[in-house]
């Protein structure tokens, strides 16, 4: 899940620019989103946690309480998780393995040039 906004970018005259409002990305296996594997979320409004964070194992019983703490990440766009699904578990892709992470490199690559916070 990703809230956002766009419209006009405030520095470059024809542009338009993407808003983050807030992120809850998960990678499972489950079909019901019960137990994830990890559980990256930023929501800025939070009373609990508003900084950018990773769960591990959330859902899991066998996690002994681990799942419920927030591990501090920087800020994640949804193409790192997608590399790290391809990189780190295998996960196919409708292109080419090489050509799906060069195409997720070049998106990071001009999102880490124009993001902001």
């Amino acid at each position: 899940m990703q809230r956002f906004t766009y419209g006009d970018h405030p520095d470059h005259s024809g542009e338009r620019k993407v808003n983050t409002l807030e992120y809850a990305y998960a990678l499972t296996n489950d079909p019901y989103f019960n137990v994830a594997l990890f559980s990256w979320e930023w929501n800025p409004s939070s009373e609990v946690w508003s900084d950018p964070h990773v769960h591990l194992s959330r859902g899991d019983p066998a996690s002994k309480g681990y799942a419920k703490q927030h591990v501090p990440t920087g800020r994640v766009a949804f193409e790192h998780v997608l590399r790290f699904a391809i990189l780190q578990h295998g996960v196919s892709t409708l292109y080419e393995r090489d050509a799906a992470l060069k195409m997720l490199s070049e998106i990071l690559d001009r999102w880490n040039r124009h993001k902001s916070w």
